[in-house]
């Protein structure tokens, strides 16, 4: 068995993804000891980051530089 992930994880999904339905991420964070966090975009498909450059570019830009406290 592999160690769990330590690093925090994100992952972006559309949820019309015909492939990997949103089920498909159940349990995800049994396999995360990092911090993890899972955003969907909804209607957006398999190719997400094709499909939704603008939104995706906003969720990574968010995720890699959180507001200072």
């Amino acid at each position: 068995m592999l160690p769990n992930v330590q690093s925090p994880v994100l992952v972006i999904h559309g949820t019309g993804d015909p492939f990997l339905l949103t089920v498909g991420h159940n349990s995800t964070w049994d396999f995360v000891d990092g911090p993890l966090t899972i955003r969907t975009i909804p209607g957006a498909g398999h190719f997400v980051q094709s499909e939704r450059p603008a939104e995706v570019t906003k969720i990574l830009k968010q995720w890699l530089d959180p507001p200072r406290r």
